[in-house]
């Protein structure tokens, strides 16, 4: 597939051009191309998709992005059901980790809030691996005391605190939180930037603290 703006080639199943970053999906449907010949879309997003896992191992954070982004379009061409769902959340996640060594954290945040409503979709609450900090950005997960979550407050201070891109949290009151275990009992995060990651870690920390959660005794609430 010949990128009509820049004039890369790219390959046959290419959603978006690895150069300029094309929207190609137009110049698919012109063509009247569906997946390569030969092949189903699944085939081309599981290739796509290791394409991309193996260029993150090489440190090629660039290319695994692209590839990627590659295999979130051709997702859309697969059936809607929960196996889609799933595809189209954990290749957000890997997304996510090849954006995160690059410092593009518009991007990330991005990622994260296409995956939650997708999550929901399913029933399920997001469990979002924690990368590993690089550069001058964190994320910073949240965890609350075990109880019933009742409320929240302090994210507007959270936010304020200087060099926190977003805090949220993706609890609503009515959850129950137990013993924590795995990423889904986390409750939120706060993604911050800074000079360094200790800095960014240092401004995380004190945002997380000014987010407060209260929560009650789920026996205690039966009894009431």
């Amino acid at each position: 597939m010949r990128c009509p703006r820049c004039q890369q080639e790219n390959p046959p199943e290419a959603q978006f051009c690895f150069d300029c970053r094309a929207d190609l999906r137009l110049e698919l449907e012109r063509l009247g191309r569906g997946a390569p010949p030969g092949r189903s879309w699944n085939e081309v997003v599981a290739d796509l998709r290791g394409g991309g896992a193996n260029a993150l191992a090489r440190s090629a954070h660039r290319e695994a992005v692209a590839l990627f982004e590659q295999a979130l379009a051709a997702v859309k061409n697969l059936p809607e059901n929960r196996a889609t769902i799933e595809q189209a959340i954990d290749l957000r996640l890997d997304l996510r980790d090849a954006l995160w060594p690059l410092g593009e954290l518009g991007r990330i945040l991005d990622c994260l809030r296409e995956a939650e409503p997708l999550a929901a979709a399913l029933g399920e609450p997001l469990e979002v691996p924690e990368p590993e900090p690089t550069g001058g950005a964190v994320v910073r997960f949240l965890v609350p005391p075990e109880g019933v979550l009742q409320d929240v407050d302090g994210l507007e201070e959270a936010v304020a605190v200087e060099g926190v891109v977003d805090a949220r949290v993706y609890r609503s009151p009515g959850w129950e939180f137990g013993p924590f275990r795995r990423g889904n009992d986390r409750a939120g995060y706060v993604l911050a930037r800074g000079e360094s990651r200790d800095d960014a870690l240092a401004r995380a920390d004190r945002a997380a603290e000014l987010i407060r959660f209260r929560t009650a005794d789920a026996e205690a609430l039966l009894e009431a």
